[in-house]
């Protein structure tokens, strides 16, 4: 077990988008990429989302990093982080694990996702929350 101090990423479960009947929607890949790797040498990561189990990934970010090497290796070799996420349920009686909670962005993260709001999951999630946690939340 890691003694390094763990942070919180929060995914979409939402994979339609609520106002475009059969649009697919999710997380936006950069949004997450690029803080994670920049912060992996430092957290061990958390992931969670809504339902649990996989977090779906916009396509349309997946088409617009197909030039961001970044991206392509995180697609190749990092699957298993967002087809793999704890349920929200699971996490909210161990909050205070956690040095902070970053949602990342998407068209998926602003809509509702399995009943929750982003407002309500912030507030479920940060409500045990010691002043000393760091919240943080990237929506393009």
């Amino acid at each position: 077990m890691s003694n390094r101090s763990k942070l919180l990423i929060v995914l979409t479960s939402q994979d339609i988008l609520p106002t475009r009947e059969g649009v697919k929607t999710g997380w936006y890949l950069p949004e997450l990429v690029h803080p994670y790797n920049v912060l992996n040498p430092y957290v061990d990561m958390v992931f969670a989302s809504p339902k649990g189990g996989e977090a779906p990934i916009d396509p349309y970010s997946i088409e617009d990093s197909k030039n961001d090497e970044e991206c392509q290796r995180f697609l190749r070799d990092k699957e298993a982080l967002w087809k793999d996420t704890q349920s929200l349920d699971a996490i909210i009686d161990r909050t205070d694990e956690f040095l902070g909670v970053f949602f990342v962005g998407g068209h998926g993260r602003k809509s509702s996702s399995n009943g929750y709001q982003l407002s309500e999951q912030l507030k479920i999630l940060l409500q045990p929350c010691s002043t000393s946690q760091t919240t943080a939340s990237l929506i393009h």
